[in-house]
């Protein structure tokens, strides 16, 4: 990597196929500012160089989306001054999604990362009348 830059990557999948997912908008914030994001390719995988001076010794977040899946939020991962690599799944299905936040440690626990509800709910009424 570069001097001075830290690379954030993986690859962003469906979590029934485990097929990539093409265009999926990822976004990383220390403490709710913007340091970096980018798209997904077409196989799903993703590659996002931050400015060290913005991560290092703080625990970033991760935002996931793509039209026609649930939202997903990873809170609090840990950074030391090496790259971090991430798989990441999201869900198409409402009842896949039980868990809120995911919440790191100092020791991360292994373990699947599930999605949750991220944004409104819109029923037919609400579609009809949108402006066009």
């Amino acid at each position: 990597t570069d001097k001075g830059k830290i690379i954030i990557s993986g690859k962003l999948r469906d979590k029934n196929t485990l097929e990539g997912i093409p265009f999926g908008n990822i976004v990383i914030e220390v403490t709710g500012n913007l340091i970096g994001g980018g798209t997904t390719d077409l196989d799903g995988n993703f590659k996002i160089i931050v400015d060290t001076n913005d991560i290092v010794g703080k625990n970033f977040d991760i935002k996931v989306s793509y039209v026609g899946y649930i939202g997903l939020f990873i809170k609090n991962i840990p950074v030391s001054k090496k790259d971090f690599v991430i798989d990441l799944k999201l869900s198409s299905n409402v009842t896949d999604s039980m868990i809120g936040i995911i919440i790191f440690t100092e020791e991360p626990p292994l373990f699947e990362l599930d999605p949750i509800p991220s944004g409104s709910v819109f029923n037919k009424e609400d579609i009809k009348h949108a402006p066009r």
